[in-house]
């Protein structure tokens, strides 16, 4: 942005139009975690550039995994399983089902998402040295 914040930081960024929440802020690609303020649809920072890691809002249904449509049916199966049928096991079911598609998702997409680096403070080594 071409106005920088009023007080306590260098630079204003503008947030992607599609973020739902904000997930890491860095200065840099390895992802270090930098001190910042979120205002509005801005990101105050001490940085020339700023890396975000995000969640998105998907407004195309055909960008959903196939895990997500099967949980979310079986979700709002539930949801009118007792207006149109009477049936408290059907809504059970259809809730149980749509728990097992959330976590089989959660466990697919846990496996694609590289690991990051774990890194020991001062304290941790200065304690382990002795």
């Amino acid at each position: 942005m071409a106005d920088p914040p009023d007080f306590g930081y260098s630079t204003k960024f503008q947030l992607p139009s599609d973020l739902l929440v904000i997930r890491q802020v860095s200065d840099n690609e390895d992802m270090r975690k930098i001190d910042y303020v979120k205002e509005a649809h801005t990101v105050l920072a001490n940085a020339a550039i700023l890396f975000l890691k995000y969640t998105l809002r998907i407004s195309n249904e055909n960008l959903f995994s196939p895990t997500f449509t099967y949980a979310f049916a079986h979700k709002l199966a539930a949801s009118i399983a007792i207006p149109l049928t009477e049936n408290t096991q059907l809504k059970q079911d259809m809730e149980s089902l749509a728990l097992m598609y959330v976590e089989e998702g959660g466990a697919i997409d846990g496996t694609q998402t590289k690991v990051g680096r774990a890194t020991a403070s001062k304290l941790l080594n200065a304690r382990l040295r002795g």
